[in-house]
């Protein structure tokens, strides 16, 4: 796309939005505020972050497309109130991404990436201290609408960079435990309050380990876990249901097996599963033509096969859910 083609296109939307704003547009679109599109626009994230997660360009371009209309929704609300417009809004995103990389815009250097964090710190704590409301905190300027996820990391971040840290990850591993175990005793009282105050105190402490590793977020680590969990589940309800078991039935088998599919042993792991299917796109899945020469049992009270594999529970659990559960 030229320049030329781009400018037409925003200058498209920009006057798409205006219309659904004017007297004779969408009555729904002139009732909107800033703040009852608020849930909207998280929503429109969250379905961006769906289509990365999935790999799914195609999608990925509707959705960042859905994020860009209310960017110039938000702008267009500020226009008729007279306070910015989105030209202002593009001006100021490119006028700060030239000034936050002076290493490409301008004279200075840098060797690697991790320098080019420290770069951006630098010349961001500049420009807050050039601000006209100067923070009061060190904490100051994490986004309290964020999901408290990364919140959370964003506030621990702050504070490592004062020294508020731990040393080693160990260290807050034993945190964890120990906020478990207050959790156990506020769970003996009975005090809800209690209880709700030591689990987010909980919640707290695991985010800062993904932190202190660096590797990924918190809020990715627990989308995985979401979506684990409910590709399992899914898999669950069509093979329950192909069994013609009645709901009831099947919720009860369901609750049992999602906590049978890596139950690990020393060197080596059990998994009860029901199709056979499943059991020989695992044994091909697994290298060591040892390992194929898996034992099939049938299992007493459902007719299930148990497959044994030398492998840990860790990497069985994972080549079980990046291959999906899908059987043929």
């Amino acid at each position: 796309m030229n320049d030329d083609s781009l400018c037409v296109n925003i200058q498209e939307l920009v006057g798409v939005m205006k219309k659904l704003r004017a007297p004779d547009g969408c009555p729904w679109d002139r009732k909107q505020t800033h703040e009852s599109l608020m849930p909207f626009i998280m929503e429109e994230c969250g379905e961006f972050l769906d289509a990365v997660a999935a790999k799914d360009d195609a999608n990925m371009r509707e959705e960042l497309g859905d994020v860009l209309m209310h960017i110039v929704l938000h702008s267009v609300m500020a226009e008729e109130r007279g306070k910015f417009t989105f030209t202002d809004v593009v001006h100021d995103i490119a006028a700060k991404m030239k000034h936050r990389h002076p290493h490409v815009f301008s004279d200075e250097k840098v060797n690697d990436a991790e320098e080019v964090v420290g770069l951006w710190e630098k010349v961001k704590a500049q420009e807050k201290n050039h601000a006209p409301d100067k923070e009061a905190s060190a904490l100051d300027g994490v986004p309290m609408h964020c999901p408290a996820l990364i919140q959370a990391e964003k506030l621990q971040k702050k504070a490592a960079k004062l020294g508020f840290d731990w040393s080693r990850q160990e260290e807050i591993v034993d945190k964890i435990q120990e906020e478990l175990n207050e959790l156990r005793e506020a769970m003996k009282s009975g005090d809800d309050a209690h209880i709700d105050e030591e689990l987010g105190d909980l919640f707290f402490a695991a985010s800062n380990l993904s932190r202190f590793r660096k590797r990924r977020s918190g809020e990715l680590l627990l989308g995985a876990a979401n979506r684990k969990f409910k590709t399992r589940f899914m898999f669950m309800e069509k093979e329950l249901a192909a069994q013609g078991k009645s709901d009831d039935e099947c919720w009860t088998a369901m609750r049992k097996r999602l906590n049978v599919f890596s139950t690990a042993t020393e060197g080596g792991c059990s998994v009860l599963f029901t199709t056979q299917g499943f059991f020989k796109a695992l044994a091909s899945t697994v290298k060591d033509p040892s390992k194929e020469e898996a034992i099939l049992t049938e299992h007493t009270a459902d007719p299930v096969y148990a497959v044994n594999i030398d492998m840990s529970a860790n990497q069985l659990t994972y080549l079980i859910t990046s291959w999906g559960f899908i059987s043929k």
